[in-house]
């Protein structure tokens, strides 16, 4: 096995996602597509599709109908992620994440894999810019099989003495290559291999699913500190409509309907 690391610059980036319709690989649908997700009965997240069936927007509302933040997506001929920005409607906050690609291809799907991102944040008049390098383990052919690790490099400017940080995020997986270790997330799953549960020290969620293996609710919790007994923070209930979610090209960097999605990119 090898290693690579692939770092881009934004100048590259925007040259690549000219040329990464090379290939066009048609998308298979994977699940029921989700219409709403209620949150512990105060906000609503509404779900909105493209022509191509993939993720294009996520609204959220408050229970007094106020429209909380507007989430949308843009991919490159490929259905890949290429741009995820967050809006802010009450707070004024504003967040986005630019995906690069590069030559690497990947194993499963012989698609350029995400080289790197570049993510910025305003909230409060606090700047934050985030930058991350993806390291992948590559097969004989020099394909990627895997994440391996991931380099954050982040950079906060208005918050007062916020130190630069740098962090390195090691994967590691099950012997049926789902992951397992996400730096000290862990993540388990039920006997359908549906992700169970995804937990660190002091938080943890656990999911559940209906007949049909979709997911149907998040249940998260957080570990008192002086108690250490876990109390229920949010919950998380999914509704579905008659139709299809494409997840095959769409890049989480969540478990946004709690489970794995074989790309290799979280």
């Amino acid at each position: 096995m090898k290693k690579i690391v692939y770092i881009l610059t934004l100048a590259l980036f925007l040259l690549s996602c000219g040329s990464n319709g090379s290939k066009n690989i048609e998308s298979t649908p994977t699940e029921f597509r989700i219409l709403k997700v209620v949150e512990n009965n105060y906000r609503e997240t509404y779900y909105d599709y493209n022509e191509k069936n993939l993720l294009s927007q996520k609204r959220t509302f408050l229970v007094d109908g106020n429209q909380q933040d507007t989430e949308e997506f843009i991919y490159n001929s490929n259905n890949q992620l290429i741009k995820q920005s967050k809006q802010g409607h009450i707070l004024f906050t504003y967040s986005s994440i630019d995906y690069k690609y590069g030559t690497l291809l990947s194993a499963q799907t012989a698609l350029p894999v995400v080289v790197s991102h570049d993510a910025n944040s305003s909230v409060f008049g606090t700047l934050t810019d985030t930058y991350v390098e993806y390291s992948y383990t590559l097969n004989e052919q020099n394909s990627a099989t895997s994440l391996e690790s991931t380099i954050l490099y982040r950079n906060t400017i208005g918050a007062g003495m916020v130190p630069d940080e740098e962090r390195v995020i090691e994967y590691s997986y099950d012997t049926q290559e789902r992951l397992i270790l996400k730096g000290a997330r862990s993540y388990s799953y039920n006997e359908f291999g549906k992700l169970a549960l995804e937990s660190e020290e002091m938080y943890k969620t656990l999911y559940s699913y209906d007949e049909n293996h979709r997911i149907v609710s998040a249940q998260s919790f957080a570990k008192d500190p002086q108690s250490l007994e876990w109390r229920e923070t949010i919950t998380k209930n999914y509704f579905y409509e008659e139709g299809v979610y494409d997840s095959s090209g769409f890049v989480p960097n969540y478990f946004d309907q709690g489970q794995y999605i074989d790309s290799g990119i979280y």
